[in-house]
């Protein structure tokens, strides 16, 4: 199996297609500026602690597992 490594330019792509819209570092930095500046201090402070895409996981009884089920299929109309 022969393997290439494939260089990816900006240019190289430009040139290739022209419909392909590429942002340069700085558009990529001030729009994430813009976003982030409506972030609230608990927002910042939760993506600063490494936290912003992760799920908990909270160890839950069956018991306590089934009364959650229960409770939320009474709450969304799903119950039997």
């Amino acid at each position: 199996m022969v393997s290439a490594a494939v260089e990816f330019s900006r240019d190289a792509i430009e040139c290739e297609r022209d419909d392909v819209y590429i942002p340069s570092p700085q558009e990529i930095r001030d729009l994430c500026a813009e976003i982030q500046s409506g972030w609230t201090e608990a927002e910042r402070a939760r993506r600063s602690r490494g936290q912003a895409g992760r799920q908990r996981t909270v160890p839950v009884s069956t018991r306590r597992f089934a009364r959650l089920a229960l409770d939320r299929n009474n709450r969304d109309g799903w119950a039997a």
